[in-house]
Formats: structure tokens, C-alpha cells, sequence
């Protein structure tokens, strides 16, 4: 208690230096209150007192927010946001304080929203996404190295927080939507995150199962946006290359579990593949009869996939209707098939039907 309340004396009295005196200047005053924030950490640990570590993680997460001035760099911010967070999980590793891991995603996770409501994902996209690569890598790792001392619920947490970071995905291919580039670096954070979700979902089915599903969803809208606003012929063949790999990257989890006999494949686990199949046909490309045939081809692939699925599911009138709508929605594209030969789309179909 004696620690907790001098740490904090110290803190305060920094603070006040700064905010009513105006004896210290913002960044004198920023390294100072992070020195005292590590100290805390040291303290907890030295003292195995889990409260200091709580203390710590608090006064950590508030000082850039005390003594922002409005001009922060997001490289700044987000490396010290890391840097606090390889503080807090080291101390709570080492003590196995399982709160002070939670803790510390719940609040990287906070600065995160704050900085893409405050415009984050549009001007430092590069730096958001590379420090979002980060931090779910190192959530993967925690539970890779350490999953064996670490509480269910803070292993469900911690893929639940790379799940919610597909939310990021989502709203930032929404913002950039008119920036080709920026659209490519978070589709980049979102196959990386998805990648992830899928492994832990196959290393504890029972435990990381609900998470996936969300990241599911958010990754379908966020790729629904970019289908609706991909333009050029580059972005097209791009675009349906990387809904391939989605499906890929989902499907072939679904067939190795059900492979392993751990679990039964869901009804989205078949959908999900032919769901990526909507936005391409609202937005099949008929500027040039090689992107319509590789259009085609791809989502031949989509289908087949669903097919696959749906069949070791016993859901094979879901694959059936799927086709019935695919072929109306290619027959709609009138002009695409005038460049296109049918007996294109019809050789892609035989397989699957």
C-alpha cells in the first residue's frame, strides 16, 4: 500500500508540474510520467503485489491522453502503446496475473478505437496496421508459450481481441475506400488476422470457435465494400484473387477439423464461401474478356468449395440453390458474355454440378 501510494504521489506531482505549475514542458513531463509507469511495473513484480501492476497499467494507458496536444505522431503513440504492453504482459506472465494480460488488451484495444474515430485509419493507416500485426502476433504468442498457465477465459479474451481487430479491417477498408493503396494494407492486417483466428481455432476448437465465426462476418462486409468500390482492371484481378484466399484460408480450416473429427462443419462454415460469391457477381468486371474468364474461374473455385463443404455438411440443397442464383447472376451480364465464350463458364460448372 505504502508503494502503491508513493507511485502515485510521484505520478501526481509530475503531472501537476506540468498541467498547474507549468514548470515542465510535455515531453519532460511524458518521459517522467513513463519512467514512473515502468517503475510501477517493477514494483509489482519486486513486490508481487498484482494491484501495483493494475495501478501501472492505469497510470501507462492515461499519460499520453493527459498530455496530448493535439499534434501526436501515431508511430509515436502506438510505440509506446506497445512498449507498455510488453511491460504489463511480461509482469503478468511472470506472476501469472491473468487480469493484468486482460487488462492490457482491453485498453490497447480502446486506444485503438480512439485513434481511428479521431481519423487514425485514414492518415497513419501504414502505422495502425503494422502495430495492429503486432499486437495480435503477440496475443498468438502469449497463448502459444504460455496458454498452459493462463486461465480459459484470458485464452478466449485474447482470440476474441484478434477477432475485434477485424472490426478495424472493416472500418478501415470502409474510410480509405477511394485509396487503392490504403484499401491493400488493411486487407493485408485482415488476411494476417484471419490467418491467426484460424490457427487457434484449430489448436482449441471449443474455446476460439465463436471468435472466428465474428471474424467471419466482419472480414465478409469489409470485403463487400472493396468489391463495390474496386474500379480498374488491376484492382478487379486483385480482388478476386484475395477473396480466394479468404476462402481458402476458412475452408480448408473447416475440412481440417472435420478431418480431425473435432467438430461438425456449421452451416456459415458452407456459407461462407459462397457468400464472398455476392459481391463478385454484383461486381463481376466486363472491361476485358481475360478479368471476366478469371472472374469466372475464381468463382467456379467459390462454389466448388461450398460444394465440398456442403457435402460432408449434408447440406446439399444450399449448394444447389447457390448454383441456381450463380447462373442467373452470370447470365445478367450480357456484355460480359459478348467478350467471354459460355462454353467458359460451362466447363468451370460441369465439376461442381
Amino acid at each position: 500500500t505504502l508503494s502503491g501510494v508513493g507511485l502515485t504521489v510521484l505520478y501526481a506531482s509530475v503531472y501537476g508540474a506540468y498541467g498547474f505549475y507549468h514548470l515542465l514542458e510535455a515531453p519532460s513531463a511524458f518521459a517522467l510520467m513513463a519512467v514512473v509507469a515502468v517503475l510501477s511495473f517493477v514494483v509489482a513484480v519486486w513486490k508481487k503485489a498484482k494491484y501495483i501492476g493494475f495501478l501501472a497499467e492505469v497510470i501507462s494507458f492515461v499519460t499520453p491522453f493527459l498530455l496530448s496536444v493535439g499534434e501526436d505522431s501515431a508511430l509515436f503513440f502506438f510505440s509506446y502503446v506497445a512498449f507498455i504492453n510488453i511491460a504489463a504482459a511480461a509482469s503478468a506472465l511472470m506472476r501469472k496475473w491473468d487480469g493484468l494480460l486482460i487488462g492490457s488488451l482491453v485498453f490497447t484495444f480502446l486506444c485503438q478505437a480512439v485513434i481511428a474515430v479521431t481519423g487514425g485509419l485514414q492518415e497513419g493507416s501504414v502505422t495502425f496496421c503494422v502495430f495492429s500485426m503486432l499486437y495480435s502476433g503477440g496475443a498468438v504468442f502469449a497463448l502459444w508459450k504460455y496458454g498452459l498457465n493462463l486461465q480459459r477465459y484470458t485464452c478466449n479474451i485474447l482470440g476474441y481481441f484478434i477477432a475485434a481487430n477485424l472490426l478495424f479491417v472493416w472500418a478501415g477498408v470502409g474510410v480509405n475506400g477511394a485509396y487503392a493503396v490504403r484499401c491493400l494494407y488493411f486487407l493485408a492486417l485482415g488476411l494476417w488476422l484471419n490467418f491467426w483466428l484460424v490457427y487457434l481455432t484449430c489448436r482449441n476448437p471449443e474455446m476460439h470457435t465463436l471468435g472466428w465465426r465474428l471474424g467471419k462476418c466482419f472480414v465478409f462486409f469489409a470485403l463487400l465494400i472493396w468489391a463495390a468500390r474496386a474500379q480498374s482492371a488491376l484492382s478487379a484481378g486483385l480482388m478476386l484473387l484475395t477473396f480466394v484466399a479468404f476462402a481458402a484460408i476458412n475452408g480448408g480450416a473447416d475440412l481440417f477439423l472435420y478431418k480431425r473429427r473435432e467438430r461438425r462443419i456449421s452451416l456459415w462454415g458452407v456459407l461462407f464461401p459462397m457468400a464472398l460469391m455476392v459481391p463478385l457477381l454484383l461486381h463481376l468486371p466486363a472491361d476485358g474478356a481475360g478479368v471476366f474468364a478469371l472472374g469466372t474461374a475464381l468463382l467456379c473455385v467459390l462454389l466448388g468449395f461450398g460444394a465440398v463443404l456442403a457435402a460432408l455438411s449434408g447440406r446439399v440443397a444450399v449448394v444447389v440453390v447457390a448454383a441456381g442464383l450463380f447462373l442467373l447472376a452470370l447470365f445478367k451480364q450480357q456484355t460480359a458474355f459478348e467478350m467471354a465464350p459460355l462454353w467458359v463458364l460451362w466447363l468451370g460448372l460441369l465439376p461442381v454440378l
